[in-house]
């Protein structure tokens, strides 16, 4: 745990502190990958271990003060039914990216997909599993901290000879337009759902159809002309996985925000899950479908929201309006 506080280190560092949480201090094998990368970046964090199913109390409390404590971001990690960065998640608005742990026989698999599928509403960012996961968490939350800071995109820029010659170091437009991709026509379907809720909070978004043929050259074409033109982000939709997301992540600092779709059953989770083991860095995925696309809509209008603003506020009356809906829910039950 760091000695100084995280005001104090919010002062030192331009108020940007990732918050970095853990169910158990045997996960730090782990995470400590995430917080080296951010240190080698140059970003702050703020060490902290809170188990959700020993000590909720103690982890809802950390929760309920992030945001009056300057946490930007918070980057939980949990094996196993791995539901820290979901409580986490469920008592702040400061956005909270999941690092699922290898604790079980299952390789971590069963964190990856427990942290990954939130209900709509809630949604964590979720990364590859293990270590480097750990590392990729740290990188997909420099890249939104970047949006902000040319210094930090120069050095995640430093740090991706894979990244089109030409990308820029810096973002010079400020922007705060997030640019929602498919692969197909018919998978708008699913990410309408995203493009709602931006709607509804008065966030500046594009829908576009790529084309399933489109070459890796054309795409970073695409992407380049969305940055010159305002994106903050990107939200990719398609029902071969989290393909066009990593494929979009290779070719931008932008973080990247992937929405699984899937028809009818999975034939195969191994061949499912495998591409989650290899994300790149800059992108995370969201839940499967519906949920999923609404997760990332609102995961990105949090950290495209000033933590005093009116999107910002329009994010908290949501949470409220969510209790109040469960909370109805009981008028109907049998007695």
């Amino acid at each position: 745990m760091l000695e100084a506080t995280v005001e104090e280190i919010a002062a030192e560092t331009d108020n940007r502190v990732v918050g970095l949480v853990m169910g158990s201090d045997s996960d730090l094998k782990t995470m400590r990958h995430a917080a080296d990368a951010l240190k080698d970046l140059g970003v702050k964090c703020d060490v902290q271990v809170r188990s959700a199913h020993r000590s909720p109390d103690y982890l809802f409390e950390y929760a309920n003060e992030a945001e009056g404590k300057g946490l930007a971001l918070i980057i939980a990690g949990a094996g196993g039914a791995a539901h820290l960065p979901g409580m986490t998640a469920s008592k702040t608005i400061v956005p909270v990216i999941g690092v699922p742990v290898v604790a079980t026989p299952l390789r971590g698999v069963d964190a990856l997909l427990s942290i990954m599928q939130m209900p709509a509403e809630v949604g964590v960012a979720t990364v590859g599993i293990g270590p480097a996961g750990a590392d990729r968490a740290a990188r997909f939350a420099a890249s939104i901290l970047a949006l902000e800071n040319d210094a930090l995109r120069a050095r995640l820029a430093a740090g991706r000879p894979d990244l089109p010659p030409g990308r820029p170091g810096k973002n010079q437009f400020r922007a705060r337009k997030v640019v929602v991709l498919a692969e197909r026509g018919p998978q708008h379907e699913v990410l309408r759902h995203a493009s709602g809720h931006f709607e509804k909070l008065g966030v500046l978004h594009d829908f576009r159809v790529v084309g399933e043929t489109v070459t890796d050259l054309e795409l970073s074409r695409a992407v380049a002309k969305d940055e010159d033109e305002g994106a903050a982000a990107f939200i990719a939709g398609s029902d071969q996985g989290i393909g066009l997301a990593c494929r979009v992540a290779r070719a931008t600092l932008l973080p990247v925000l992937a929405v699984p779709i899937v028809t009818g059953q999975v034939a195969s989770i191994d061949r499912f899950v495998q591409p989650f083991m290899e994300m790149p860095p800059g992108v995370a995925t969201f839940a499967i479908g519906r949920p999923g696309a609404i997760n990332a809509a609102l995961f990105a209008a949090t950290f495209l929201s000033p933590p005093v603003s009116p999107l910002r506020d329009s994010l908290k009356k949501m949470r409220e309006e969510q209790e109040r809906r469960v909370r109805a829910m009981n008028e109907h039950l049998p007695r």
